[in-house]
């Protein structure tokens, strides 16, 4: 599968991310999705926990927004028990 083209990514759409490990080092992750075009669009976030040599979760939001709309986005439970020096990462796709 090719890597999505550089104008697919729209990674400025997501704003206010929270993505933390609870006491439990269950990870979640959420957001503000804001389509600012005309027109409607269906956006795609990927999210992955872990280090740069493993990863411990992962997790896909599909969201299609009308123009001038926001949304939250949530994901319960992308990992559990990361690795020590894990991070979180999200990448929006239209």
């Amino acid at each position: 599968m090719a890597a999505p083209s550089p104008d697919a990514l729209v990674t400025d759409a997501l704003k206010n991310v929270q993505c933390a490990a609870d006491a439990n080092g269950t990870w979640s992750f959420s957001g503000t999705l804001t389509n600012t075009g005309t027109a409607a669009v269906k956006y795609t976030i990927a999210i992955a926990v872990g280090t740069t040599s493993s990863v411990a979760g992962h997790s896909m939001i599909e969201k299609e927004l009308a123009a001038g709309a926001s949304t939250e986005v949530h994901a319960a439970e992308v990992a559990h028990a990361a690795p020590a020096g894990s991070t979180c990462e999200a990448v929006v796709s239209k």
